[in-house]
């Protein structure tokens, strides 16, 4: 490490100055405002509803148990396949 080019660069630095920063004037009580459209309004209606609303359909659930127990729940395995297969292409 050379020490004298490290001196020339301080030297630079120096010599440079450092500006010095002038004051502002305060600004007039000016406060921040978020205007929400509309849209964005509906949306996080649309939004809340969702999140609260149950993932589970109790009254089919109840429905199929009721007609497992029964043995009357029959599942018709061609539209079975068919789904799956739709599915599978997606």
């Amino acid at each position: 490490m050379n020490i004298k080019s490290i001196n020339q660069i301080y030297q630079v630095y120096k010599n440079a100055g450092i500006a010095k920063t002038e004051k502002t004037e305060k600004t007039a009580n000016v406060k921040d405002a978020v205007n929400i459209s509309p849209e964005a309004k509906e949306f996080q209606t649309a939004f809340t509803s969702a999140m609260k609303a149950e993932d589970v359909r109790e009254d089919l659930v109840s429905d199929i148990k009721q007609k497992i127990d029964k043995g009357e729940y029959v599942v018709d395995t061609d539209d079975l396949v068919d789904k799956i297969m739709n599915k599978n292409k997606k």
